[in-house]
């Protein structure tokens, strides 16, 4: 059986390998890695990529055991399975003689909310909208994406929404110029936030925050092309 343990952007499961257990990774966000790190240490083992697979020297309930304790941060969840007439059922352990898939997810609690995470957004766009020149407010309205300068350069950078479909090939942050990925992200805050602090960084602090070794790379790059 395979079990799917739910993240943030990417994929994460294990399955039983014989006697060990293989954990699979890809699209990470920096705080999982951060957990997957800490997790393969307990193993005195260490992760060489973004994505790949790592066999764990132990048996498939020990090792998700000790996985669920540090990637989901010790907070309480549901084991469950997909049976062969194509029901879900709660398990209380997995065991490698499963017939269907597993998953494990966060218990949800009980509650009636208030829409907390969109009034947060609501409330950064409208500050986001202050400190956006009318082109950049423009494109955002109709894409959820703008182009932003860079102080020291000139470069311009696409900045994207992680709540516009595109950022899945782009990222959040994209050199025009490099035509790759910065990596950078702030997923703590709400999406116009994290484009307000992308923009401020560009704008106003771009060596610092790119790296002087990428800018060097993207000129080298583009004269290149000339």
């Amino acid at each position: 059986m395979q079990v799917y343990i739910p993240s943030y952007l990417g994929d994460v499961s294990l399955a039983p390998e014989g006697n060990n257990t293989e954990l699979l990774f890809k699209r990470l966000t920096p705080l999982e890695e951060k957990a997957i790190d800490k997790f393969l240490k307990h193993y005195k083992m260490k992760r060489e990529s973004p994505m790949g697979r790592v066999i764990i020297p132990e048996t498939f309930d020990t090792v998700h055991k000790q996985f669920i304790k540090v990637f989901k941060a010790g907070r309480p969840v549901i084991n469950a399975i997909k049976t062969k007439d194509g029901k879900m059922e709660i398990v209380q352990n997995f065991t490698a003689k499963e017939p269907g898939p597993g998953v494990t997810v966060e218990k949800p609690p009980r509650g009636c909310a208030m829409p907390i995470w969109d009034q947060k957004e609501a409330q950064a766009v409208k500050i986001l909208e202050l400190f956006l020149s009318p082109r950049q407010w423009a494109d955002f309205l109709r894409q959820k994406a703008f182009i932003a300068r860079g102080n020291h350069t000139g470069h311009p950078y696409l900045l994207t929404s992680r709540w516009n479909p595109s950022c899945e090939k782009t990222g959040l942050l994209y050199s025009l110029i490099g035509q790759e990925q910065v990596c950078a992200s702030l997923l703590t805050v709400p999406p116009a936030e994290e484009l307000l602090a992308m923009k401020i960084s560009v704008e106003c602090d771009e060596l610092s925050f790119v790296g002087s070794t990428l800018l060097d790379e993207f000129c080298q790059r583009q004269a290149g092309r000339r």
